[in-house]
């Protein structure tokens, strides 16, 4: 199972430019729905509460992932696959019976041996009634909202897959705070992680478009692989 691949798009000075000036919105796609995304999952070890929290992937890669909350105390099951909802979460009866829960959470990526991921999917488990907005940050600090998403009752998956020579370094998102709840986050699967780039191999031009040309494959085969998972 792939979880790294070396971008050398430090390199790539000017098309770095051209695609940080280019619409943001056309590099990075969500996918709403059963859509199953060829990717790694995030598990935990154990009960952890508090803000933030870190999560482990499947294959040997210890406390990589973190989840924070600007508005909430984060709480994850013992262990097994991803599942964080809030300390305030209580579960009602009926319809719209529930209180608390997650308004606010932001998942990145924190290990100094990458630069961020490919794609990332995550399942909200809410309330008929909860609304969604998602935003998506990308290695040129861009900001690339998404959204409002009215959420069903039960699951509802949400793919984000990245294009072009760009990557996801962090994914947030907010619900409407103070109406239904969200019962909690689960599921959470990460697409290959970016690692930090060594040296081009290949002097001068020559080693320059090489690592370029590699690039532009790379974005060709990613939405492919991704898009057909």
């Amino acid at each position: 199972m792939q979880i790294t691949k070396a971008l050398h798009a430090a390199m790539c000075i000017a098309g770095s430019a051209v695609l940080a000036n280019s619409s943001a919105q056309a590099d990075v796609m969500v996918l709403q729905g059963g859509f199953g995304l060829a990717g790694t999952n995030v598990l935990f070890d154990a009960v952890e509460t508090g803000n933030p929290v870190f999560g482990d992937l499947s294959g040997g890669a210890q406390n990589v992932i973190r989840f924070s909350s600007t508005t909430d105390t984060l709480v994850t099951d013992a262990s097994g696959q991803a599942r964080i909802t809030s300390t305030d979460f209580v579960a009602g009866p009926g319809a719209g019976g529930d209180t608390g829960g997650v308004n606010q959470l932001t998942i990145s990526e924190v290990s100094p041996l990458f630069l961020g991921f490919e794609a990332i999917q995550l399942n909200l488990n809410a309330e008929v009634g909860t609304v969604v907005n998602f935003s998506a940050v990308d290695q040129f600090n861009t900001t690339i909202p998404f959204g409002p998403f009215n959420l069903g009752a039960g699951e509802n998956r949400f793919t984000f897959i990245s294009d072009a020579a760009q990557f996801i370094t962090s994914l947030s998102f907010t619900t409407n705070a103070g109406g239904f709840a969200l019962q909690d986050t689960r599921q959470v699967r990460i697409g290959d992680l970016v690692a930090v780039p060594g040296p081009v191999v290949g002097a001068g031009l020559p080693g320059l478009l090489a690592v370029c040309g590699g690039l532009l494959a790379l974005a060709r085969r990613r939405r492919s692989r991704y898009a057909t998972a």
